[in-house]
């Protein structure tokens, strides 16, 4: 059986560090990688959609009504509209860079956590700008859970 290719930019994720490659494989088929340069607005507040990203490159601001939260590498946009696709956006996300994420729909996000349930790890955007910070101030290991 011929090998799947595989992003390093997802293996090099913390999420997916300790799966077997066969699991990656999976979720691979289950995405579509989306490129969009910095400025792209990826989210806008009220829309209603059931796509899910998880960041491979970059940086995106997410911004609601209380708080900005960079997120990058690791973390997911979407998720809590994604997986409830009749939710509305309550958040904006703006590409702070060029980035790169895997886009799945609510139902391949759904599948891709049932093989990796580490992708929707730690709390949702109760986490606020300010905590989790890396070396640059940028958030880590986070998700906009309600973008």
């Amino acid at each position: 059986m011929p090998r799947i290719y595989v992003d390093p930019r997802l293996l090099a994720l913390p999420q997916c560090r300790s799966c077997r490659r066969s699991q990656i494989e999976r979720v691979t088929g289950l995405q579509t990688i989306v490129e969009e340069p910095a400025g792209t607005v990826l989210v806008r507040r009220g829309d209603i959609s059931g796509q899910v990203m998880l960041i491979l490159s970059g940086w995106v601001s997410v911004r609601d009504e209380r708080a900005v939260v960079d997120l990058g590498p690791g973390d997911l946009i979407g998720s809590a509209p994604g997986v409830h696709p009749s939710l509305s956006r309550s958040s904006a996300a703006l590409a702070e860079t060029d980035v790169v994420a895997a886009a799945m729909n609510w139902r391949e996000f759904d599948a891709a956590l049932m093989l990796i349930p580490r992708l929707a790890l730690d709390a949702p955007f109760a986490r606020r700008a300010g905590e989790s910070q890396d070396g640059a101030g940028k958030a880590v290991g986070r998700h906009a859970f309600s973008s």
